[in-house]
């Protein structure tokens, strides 16, 4: 049970849930904003890991600051 509005899930869960969400989505477009925030660092890496087969071949805008989600994308722009 995750309750109303997933008021029972930490903010992890609710970030996986979320990506999940998305993924299920025939978007042409993916945005990930911050998409790993609030995971512990091997929780992050699993994600980011399964991430990576599902981006392969699509359009993936990933917005973050942790240098672990630039490893994962092909190219980089950086805003100051």
């Amino acid at each position: 049970m995750i309750g109303d509005n997933g008021l029972t899930l930490s903010g992890g869960e609710r970030q996986r849930l979320a990506i999940a969400r998305a993924l299920l989505k025939p978007a042409s477009i993916l945005i990930l904003d911050e998409a790993t925030t609030h995971l512990d660092a091997v929780t992050a890496t699993r994600v980011w890991d399964a991430l990576e087969r599902y981006m392969a071949g699509r359009m993936v805008l990933i917005l973050d600051h942790s240098q672990r989600a630039l490893a994962y994308a092909d190219r980089t722009l950086e805003m100051n």
